[in-house]
């Protein structure tokens, strides 16, 4: 799944209108307007062109002066890298309500972790 934040710019008059619009696509999610003409908004869809073509939806809607994507997540480039690296999925079996706590420990370097993943250790 991919998910990505957009900011939608129109007129403070326009607000109401575009922001009704927005609500009626598929995939688009409304999350905050401003007065002075501002969205945000998130865009979810299985696949990145099936995003872009969503954010060339809104793009085009009546009244919009732009609308620009943000920040961008992709799942399967998160899995993508993860397999790469050979990070495993620690979160997941740390936050197990079967892991016992004693078997838990922090080393405070994400970069001495990832680094020690790499060589297989």
């Amino acid at each position: 799944m991919n998910i990505s934040s957009i900011i939608v710019l129109v007129k403070p008059e326009d607000l109401e209108s575009v922001s009704a619009a927005i609500d009626a696509i598929n995939g688009a999610e409304r999350h905050f307007t401003d007065p002075s003409g501002k969205i945000i908004a998130t865009i979810e869809a299985p696949e990145i062109s099936e995003e872009v073509r969503i954010l060339g939806e809104i793009e085009q809607l009546d009244r919009v002066i732009s609308a620009q994507m943000h920040y961008s997540y992709a799942e399967e480039e998160l899995e993508a890298g993860r397999e790469k690296i050979g990070v495993d999925r620690g979160a997941e079996r740390i936050l197990s309500d079967e892991t016992d706590i004693s078997q838990i420990t922090y080393g405070g370097d994400v970069n001495k972790l990832l680094e020690k993943a790499r060589k297989g250790k």
